[in-house]
């Protein structure tokens, strides 16, 4: 999924179906619980970033963001209708992947 469907030098997922699913567009349905996030395809892409989630359970998640070639993969778990704890997990995900060695 970082590299557009690619692994290696192999196109094995279609780029097309990659861009569609982990862009924003007005056809997504919108979770109104986190309203940073579009919907589509298993992925929740931040509306405002070229990032996006897949969500597992309370706690678990798998973050990419291309733009800075950033894949983080959350294995942990959070009690149900903890919203907090997932906030602050997407608000330092964010945070470490704008997060450059000076």
């Amino acid at each position: 999924m970082l590299r557009n469907g690619k692994a290696a030098a192999r196109q094995v997922v279609p780029m097309a179906w990659v861009h569609e699913s982990t862009v924003p567009t007005v056809r997504q349905a919108v979770d109104p619980e986190e309203p940073s996030f579009g919907y589509h395809y298993q992925w929740w892409p931040l509306v405002d970033s070229d990032a996006y989630m897949a969500r597992g359970l309370p706690g678990q998640a798998i973050y990419i963001d291309p733009s800075n070639a950033t894949v983080v993969v959350q294995l942990s778990y959070f009690p149900p209708g903890n919203r907090d704890a997932f906030v602050e997990t997407v608000a330092f995900l964010r945070a470490a992947s704008r997060w450059q060695v000076q």
